[in-house]
């Protein structure tokens, strides 16, 4: 259904529609914090940058609005992260078909952790097995977009005329892979240059700014990544405990931590001993260290937790960022300098 270019781009035949910004930037769209990120520190003032959604919405099941469609619509390139992280992009390339907007999957390439089956506590190994697959799915694993059931758009789509916000896909299968993908730095780079690329192709007259921008910023992010592996290396502890959203698997296994998710504490009325199990822990295992989603920081869930002792901490998963954190001057790189102090914390590291 889709025509995958070498270079991670997904390009579509499509009648044209003026998309320049007035300016001549190139007008760019992009979906979570990170991709956003990554796109303004390569583009700089050659880009016009918008995050559809906007900041601290839910990425994964979001609903376009009939004004999102439109502006995707006109622009020069859609960033998105993949086909397992926004499973929502596939009604926006459809309405961009008769547009000249390019959709760039970012993390194409990148090394991918499958889904484990769901249980209630996971194994620490379950990501020991690594898989090295492409990002996009298969063509069989696509929906239909001839078919019936097709749930983008109607026939003939028009990005100006849409009424009303297109249905979510009932036959879009569910993802295969874990899709926080730039929690494992490694992968963080392959997604700037795979951005980097698509500026290149669409502006080849700023080729050397974003060449520039994008080795610069790939500087950092590698100091960035040499930092957690060596302080994380002399930690006492090697288990990263993680409630909330399933998040933390990529930055667990790129540092060589055992990664165990405590799913089921939100079960109401869990004996003390009952807690333990769904930790990992013993008794004797304490004190011991909990991680959480930085917005499940204050969550009940974690106050009996903390009284039994157990080091309840905050990580920050990167994409769900809000509008006056950005505003503040919020980056990848804070945030992630940040987690890294957090894991030391309680990890126990020197």
């Amino acid at each position: 259904m889709l025509m995958i270019c070498g270079l991670s781009l997904l390009s579509f035949s499509c009648q044209s529609r003026e998309s320049s910004a007035p300016d001549d930037r190139l007008r760019v769209i992009a979906t979570i914090f990170p991709v956003y990120d990554f796109a303004r520190q390569i583009g700089d003032n050659k880009i016009d940058l918008t995050m559809i959604p906007p900041p601290g919405m839910n990425a994964y099941a979001y609903e376009l609005t009939p004004a999102e469609m439109d502006a995707i619509c006109r622009a020069d390139l859609f960033l998105f992260t993949s086909f397992e992280m926004e499973q929502w992009v596939f009604k926006a390339i459809s309405a961009a078909e008769k547009s000249n907007t390019t959709a760039v999957e970012t993390g194409s390439g990148a090394t991918l952790l499958p889904r484990p089956p769901f249980r209630e506590v996971f194994p620490e190994q379950i990501y020991e097995q690594l898989e090295q697959q492409p990002l996009s799915r298969p063509a069989e694993e696509l929906p239909d977009r001839d078919s019936a059931a097709s749930p983008v758009v109607p026939a003939d789509p028009s990005c100006s005329d849409a009424s009303k916000p297109a249905a979510p896909s009932p036959s879009a299968p569910a993802g295969h892979y874990d899709p926080h993908i730039w929690l494992d730095l490694k992968n963080a780079q392959i997604m700037v240059d795979n951005i980097a690329e698509a500026f290149i192709n669409k502006d080849p007259r700023n080729s050397d700014t974003y060449k520039r921008n994008a080795r610069a910023y790939k500087r950092k992010l590698s100091r960035l990544d040499d930092a957690f592996t060596k302080q994380l290396a002399v930690c006492q502890s090697k288990v990263l405990r993680q409630s909330g959203h399933r998040t933390f698997a990529y930055l667990a296994q790129r540092y060589a931590l055992k990664y165990h998710y405590a799913e089921g504490l939100s079960r109401p009325n869990l004996s003390q001993q009952e807690t333990l199990n769904i930790l990992g822990l013993e008794e004797s295992d304490k004190p011991a260290s909990l991680f959480c989603d930085q917005q499940l920081f204050e969550h009940k869930q974690h106050l009996l937790v903390k009284e039994m002792g157990v080091e309840v901490l905050s990580l920050d998963n990167g994409y769900d960022v809000e509008p006056a954190a950005i505003a503040a001057g919020e980056t990848f790189l804070s945030i992630m300098e940040r987690n890294l102090l957090q894991l030391k914390k309680g990890l126990h590291c020197p």
